[in-house]
């Protein structure tokens, strides 16, 4: 990744991903629209006292979010997960008791075949997945074949998050 798209991503993670995000993010940081559009672009130089700026507002923003992610999970009355996709089923996998989640692999052939890891951002598996299973601390749990059985297999080693 290279300044322009680090810079693009911090700009979305802090004022959202729709049409008036550089502007947002212009005024979060006191400077001009345009500004932030040459440094999106990478036609202009980011200065390090923006990197700094940008530092600190990601720091403050990560102060605030396990205090809001808490109180949403509670008031959601449901456990936290995350939802994955495979063709047309969805399966939801739960962290472990510390808020970590498992990987999720998945191999193209069952019974025999090689896992991938899906990465950690992605939610959809590839189309042709026979099967997946999830993986804490390089311990799997059982396979899931894909149609056949709808329950994501934890590995022993994994306590849920309540």
């Amino acid at each position: 990744m290279n300044d322009a798209q680090l810079f693009t991503r911090c700009g979305h993670a802090l004022c959202g991903d729709g049409p008036r995000w550089k502007e947002q993010f212009a005024d979060l940081l006191g400077m001009k629209t345009n500004s932030v559009d040459n440094m999106s672009k990478g036609s202009s130089r980011i200065p390090p006292g923006v990197w700094k700026d940008i530092a600190s507002k990601l720091h403050e923003r990560e102060a605030a979010l396990p205090s809001l992610k808490a109180a949403a999970v509670k008031l959601s009355r449901e456990p936290l997960s995350r939802v994955y996709k495979v063709r047309n089923l969805e399966f939801r996998v739960r962290p472990a008791a510390g808020g970590k989640f498992p990987v999720v692999e998945y191999s193209r052939e069952w019974p025999m075949g090689w896992w991938s890891a899906l990465p950690d951002d992605a939610r959809t598996l590839p189309p042709d997945t026979a099967a997946f299973r999830v993986t804490f601390d390089k311990v799997a749990g059982n396979p899931t074949v894909v149609g056949v059985d709808p329950m994501v297999h934890y590995p022993p080693n994994m306590a849920l998050a309540p």
